[in-house]
């Protein structure tokens, strides 16, 4: 076997193996045959194990990049909200679209409510809790005034908080997997799905990753519209002072604003109509009086407010080289000074919420300073 290994040292370095050898020129040419195919798909191997080992160190990299824009566009928001005395930010100084922070850059999405009639347009903003309807002291009354509301729901959420336990307390116990009744207030939007009569078609409607838009999988029904549900329309973080759950009627949409007792289509109409008129930012609420009877305006006094001193935001942040994203939705009580977040929840799961597009650049080498200024003034399509 030696003298193999010989006549093939000597084949690479001289190109022959000798007169003398000639009848083993065909087991030396078999023999080198196999190992230059053995060094060359070990360089393969290698090669590829380099290559996922650069591609894995890429992705690392990217979602650490990602996870510390988020960490950056969390902090921008609590410098906004911060001393605003019951204001909420102005949009016009606070941008949110396509922020560029680092090597990457932050979106922080505003879904509008079902009245929208553009279903097919990304908002972008921090959204104040204040103008929401809060679950936690709202009437039975008021809460079956929310839209496509179950109609044994409204009870079961005040049964739900009722410290003393309610009526519908042994439903739960008789449950396949059996739970108590809470016996207090939600902590959470989502907490909700615990109670008796809601569901997930309820909360979220049809938009299942939860960016306000109608994708092309979210037309169940075939109409054309995104059910957005109640969640952007409820909450259980409204607090001003000692005050639980006022609702701030600067920022109300419509929806909210008819859950207000008394008042009916054409009221709420009216509210809408002289709050246009009204100084942008102003926390006054004295137009109430004049877009309404003395009769309805007195009945609601109690149950409104012209400030809002919890807000959220949902925090979509990408690395530059869109391998990696983050999202994630944070609530922050602004009535102390600084700003607090009171509640995070990670929406990464759902899935990237905003144009493909915008991947695709990215992962095609295009710097964000050419594709954030191309969505801002075009926009992109889905």
């Amino acid at each position: 076997m030696n003298h193999i290994f010989r006549d093939i040292i000597r084949l690479f370095v001289t190109g022959n193996v000798g007169t003398n050898r000639s009848r083993r020129n065909g087991t030396v040419l078999i023999v080198t045959m196999w190992i230059m195919l053995f060094l060359a798909g070990l360089v393969l191997v290698l090669t590829q194990m380099i290559r996922v080992e650069a591609n894995c160190s890429a992705n690392i990299q990217a979602e650490a990049e990602a996870a510390a824009i988020e960490r950056g566009a969390i902090q921008y928001v609590l410098a906004n909200v911060n001393g605003l005395q019951g204001k909420v930010p102005d949009p016009n100084n606070v941008p949110c679209e396509g922020v560029i922070l680092g090597n990457g850059a932050f979106w922080i999405l505003r879904q509008s409510t079902n009245a929208s009639n553009d279903d097919r347009t990304y908002r972008y903003g921090i959204v104040d809790e204040g103008g929401k309807l809060n679950l936690n002291n709202a009437t039975a009354t008021m809460l079956s005034m929310l839209p496509n509301m179950a109609v044994d729901l409204p009870t079961a959420i005040t049964d739900w908080r009722n410290p003393s336990g309610g009526t519908d307390s042994s439903y739960y116990l008789l449950l396949p997997d059996p739970y108590e009744s809470k016996n207090g207030p939600l902590e959470t939007v989502e907490e909700l799905l615990w109670i008796k009569g809601a569901s997930i078609k309820l909360l979220f409607g049809e938009d299942t990753n939860r960016n306000g838009v109608l994708d092309r999988n979210e037309d169940t029904t075939g109409d054309g519209r995104l059910d957005r549900g109640i969640y952007n329309l409820v909450t259980v973080y409204s607090r001003e002072q000692s005050r639980v759950g006022l609702i701030n009627v600067n920022t109300a949409p419509r929806e909210v604003l008819l859950c207000l007792p008394g008042l009916t289509d054409s009221d709420v109409a009216a509210l809408l109509a002289k709050r246009a008129q009204n100084t942008a930012g102003s926390t006054d609420t004295r137009w109430v009086a004049n877009a309404l009877s003395n009769e309805k305006a007195a009945a609601i006094r109690n149950l409104i407010t012209g400030s809002t001193f919890q807000f959220s935001a949902d925090i979509v942040s990408i690395a530059g080289s869109g391998r990696a994203f983050r999202r994630c939705r944070i609530v922050i009580d602004a009535s102390n000074s600084p700003p607090k977040v009171i509640y995070r929840q990670d929406w990464t799961g759902l899935g990237w919420p905003l144009q493909p597009q915008i991947l695709a650049y990215l992962r095609a080498g295009k710097p964000l300073e050419q594709i954030v200024p191309m969505q801002q003034a075009r926009g992109m399509t889905l």
